[in-house]
């Protein structure tokens, strides 16, 4: 399993291989717990979850902080036009 350093830029690659969120046979707390493995150790992703106690409940919370700060699609959009501004320009 791939383990991500989330930032805007990797956010896409992230979610879409972390399509367990929408298996509803995979308890919370599982999923909980395989988010918390999908992450680099020591980035700030990682200590967004790790300040939640795992539990079914605080699953989505945690989410839905992820998605708040990485998947925002307005700041997805400034990232990729830049990059292609960048190439563009180089």
């Amino acid at each position: 399993m791939k383990e991500y350093d989330l930032i805007p830029r990797t956010w896409v690659a992230f979610w879409g291989q972390f399509c367990i969120d929408e298996d509803e046979n995979i308890r919370e707390q599982d999923k909980f717990q395989y988010l918390l493995s999908s992450l680099k150790p020591k980035t700030k992703a990682r200590d967004i979850v790790e300040s939640y106690p795992p539990s079914k409940d605080n699953y989505a919370k945690v989410i839905e902080h992820l998605k708040s700060l990485f998947g925002r699609k307005d700041l997805l959009i400034e990232v990729y036009i830049r990059d292609l501004l960048a190439l563009v320009n180089s």
